[in-house]
């Protein structure tokens, strides 16, 4: 059950900064478990929770960021920080650099994600938060 179960759900975390205990307790209800069936499941796995929030918003930051149409100040919202630069600051210390520094690179440039087919059929970035639960 283990893989499979933090596989299966890992996408509905809701990318929400705001306290902690509150946005696990709205994921365990969200999967109809408890928050301590939650936190046993993710532990069993090596995992913790803010590991996989951590690891979705640095998944979201990079395909976000790598389109144009999405403003620093969307990225930072769409991703649950309270402000672009608590944003910022995260990022720098996931990646290395700033998300500015990061966009102007031409080795992280992707296609469009209309052309590949990945992107969400409206250009808004709550259409993904609410592809993740949030």
């Amino acid at each position: 059950m283990a893989e499979s179960w933090q596989l299966g759900h890992r996408q509905r975390a809701p990318m929400d900064a705001g306290e902690p205990r509150v946005v696990q307790l709205q994921v365990a209800r969200s999967l109809g478990v408890t928050q301590r069936t939650l936190h046993r499941h993710l532990t069993e796995e090596g995992q913790s929770f803010s590991a996989i929030v951590n690891a979705t918003r640095g998944a979201l930051a990079e395909r976000c960021l790598a389109n144009d149409r999405y403003s620093l100040t969307d990225v930072s919202q769409l991703l649950g920080f309270a402000a672009p630069s608590t944003f910022s600051r995260w990022f720098r210390g996931r990646f290395g650099v700033t998300p500015s520094q990061w966009r102007d690179s031409a080795a992280h440039r992707v296609p469009d994600r209309e052309e590949d087919g990945l992107a969400p059929r409206q250009s808004d970035p709550s259409e993904q938060a609410q592809l993740l639960g949030g």
